[in-house]
């Protein structure tokens, strides 16, 4: 057995040095082969799904739901496969620390299934672990199982790696370690527009979130830059203060390039309750337009594409900059639709329209106040 450590996690423990490991900010995946961690399939192998972080992160209800309450919650949902049989609710011991674990059964693609579900709960962190196997293989891989969860160890996950401070006009070069966060700080004047991009090098999925002095989450991407790549092009940087911007994996990792530019203020312009507006998008970029609100009012803001757009998204930012709504398909075919949200406070809100995955073309945007 040998040592995997994943501090952003905040897990511990040991597992089978012929075994292969997938660590990315979702969670671990280990398998006895590649060949069953290419599979995707429970049928294929040995196989241990863990998540672990932020208690609030890992499961609905966070620290308060409690390891009873994270269980709880997985079961609902295994409730659905194929014969699914669970046992009682018991104590588990991890390495010096207490939870609870419950045997499953279950099939899939009429292979009988044997599994553990695992969970863990303090007021730091929070974890679910899912063991599983063929049903007639169960009994020789489950003595290694078990000894993974009685090495596991919890603690405070460590929230990002901070890199430097940023200048406009600056690129710079990082490695991405397995299921790391970036951190990159930039001290901005206030009332500024910039474009951020990151550009992997080499085959990987990397995502981009900005918060602002208060650890508020501003924006986030996946794609919009291309080739999987994210792009947050004209953000709109309220005040003076220090901004950070994050860089994670949707999959994968390794070395990438970050760039941070000012730019002119976005197309768009100004809208009124009542009202519909047409707009143009190219690849990558977004459009900006602000209405003044009142505290209490509901607004309904629907986009839809027109030529060439198939694929639209919304994001709503109030007078402080803070990201309040965002939405990719509630609108149906693709579209996207803020329904009937509720204004926190009086004064100039910012709908940014933007395309998924860096789509071009026209579009119709409306606000709305409901009644």
């Amino acid at each position: 057995m040998i040592p995997l450590e994943h501090p952003f996690g905040g897990i511990s423990f040991l597992y089978p040095s012929d075994w292969v490991t997938d660590i990315s900010s979702d969670g671990i995946i280990l398998a006895e082969s590649q060949e069953v961690l290419d599979s995707s399939a429970f049928s294929a192998g040995a196989v241990m799904l863990i998540l672990s972080g932020p208690p609030d992160k890992v499961g609905p209800g966070g620290e308060e739901a409690g390891a009873e309450g994270l269980l709880d919650f997985v079961l609902e949902g295994f409730a659905t496969a194929e014969g699914q049989e669970s046992g009682e609710v018991e104590p588990r011991s991890f390495a010096s620390q207490e939870g609870l674990g419950v045997s499953l059964h279950w099939s899939e693609g009429g292979q009988p299934l044997q599994g553990y579900l695992a969970a863990y709960m303090d007021d730091q962190v929070g974890a679910i672990v899912l063991a599983a196997s063929p049903e007639e293989r169960w009994d020789e891989v489950w003595p290694l199982f078990d000894q993974m969860l009685r090495s596991m160890e919890f603690y405070t996950p460590l929230e990002a790696v901070q890199q430097g401070e940023l200048e406009l006009g600056e690129v710079v070069t990082a490695t991405l370690a397995p299921g790391a966060t970036d951190a990159w700080s930039y001290r901005s004047p206030g009332d500024e527009y910039v474009s951020i991009d990151v550009i992997a090098v080499g085959e990987w999925d990397p995502v981009l979130e900005v918060f602002n002095g208060a650890g508020d989450s501003m924006a986030f991407d996946d794609d919009s830059g291309g080739e999987y790549n994210p792009r947050l092009s004209s953000l709109y940087l309220p005040v003076a203060g220090t901004y950070e911007f994050r860089v994670s994996a949707y999959s994968g990792n390794g070395e990438y390039q970050l760039s941070l530019v000012g730019v002119e203020p976005p197309e768009g312009g100004s809208v009124n309750y009542g009202e519909k507006v047409q707009g143009l998008l190219v690849e990558g970029e977004r459009e900006v337009w602000t209405f003044e609100g009142s505290a209490g009012d509901k607004v309904t803001i629907s986009m839809v594409g027109l030529e060439g757009l198939t694929d639209t998204y919304l994001e709503l930012y109030g007078p402080d900059g803070t990201l309040l709504a965002f939405d990719d398909d509630s609108g149906g075919n693709y579209s996207a639709l803020i329904g009937e949200y509720e204004l926190p406070q009086s004064g100039v809100y910012r709908i940014v329209a933007r395309a998924y995955g860096g789509e071009t073309g026209s579009y119709e945007l409306s606000l709305e106040k409901e009644p």
